[in-house]
């Protein structure tokens, strides 16, 4: 029978190695949302660019249209480069969790030193720390790929629009 004055709930550790697993997957999610846009954008922009040299043959709303569709284009790849490398720098000391704070130790003897050094609650100072700087990645990823979804849906706005005024104007 299990000690009526022990805590059924959760440890603070277990609670950060969930938060980091949690921040991980959203992390990954991202990505593949990214890589849809991007790919999308390419339906769009090759026709985009094997027109564009009608566009001297158009009136104003085909030139505006497209262009603007090209502008949108290019701001779009760059959200997309944004959210699949966001350049983000963890904060806080040296983590002993972060494939990166672990690569700065001189050797492998180092590293275990450094981590037995600690107490199992700066242990997971560490590990809530990484959870917290993994948890600003895939926030940064998800707006970033937020801003390419919504480039995306004005370019293709912009792209039908300037396409069926090419077409109507040839």
């Amino acid at each position: 029978m299990a000690n009526e004055n022990e805590d059924p709930g959760i440890s603070h550790k277990e609670f950060f190695e969930k938060a980091l697993t949690a921040a991980g997957e959203w992390t990954r999610f991202a990505d593949p949302k990214a890589l849809g846009v991007a790919v999308f954008l390419g339906f769009g922009a090759t026709d985009l660019l094997k027109y564009i040299g009608q566009l001297y043959y158009g009136f104003w709303l085909t030139i505006v249209c497209l262009l603007g569709a090209l502008l949108l284009a290019v701001l779009t790849l760059f959200f997309v480069t944004r959210a699949l490398f966001p350049r983000l720098e963890p904060e806080g000391p040296r983590s002993l969790y972060y494939f990166g704070g672990i690569a700065q130790f001189e050797d492998l003897e180092e590293y275990e030193r450094v981590v037995k050094e600690k107490t199992p609650q700066e242990l997971e100072s560490h590990i809530a720390s990484q959870a917290w700087n993994v948890a600003k990645v895939a926030n940064a990823k998800h707006q970033r790929t937020q801003w390419a979804y919504r480039c995306l849906l004005e370019f293709l706005a912009l792209w039908a629009v300037g396409r069926v005024a090419l077409y109507l104007v040839s």
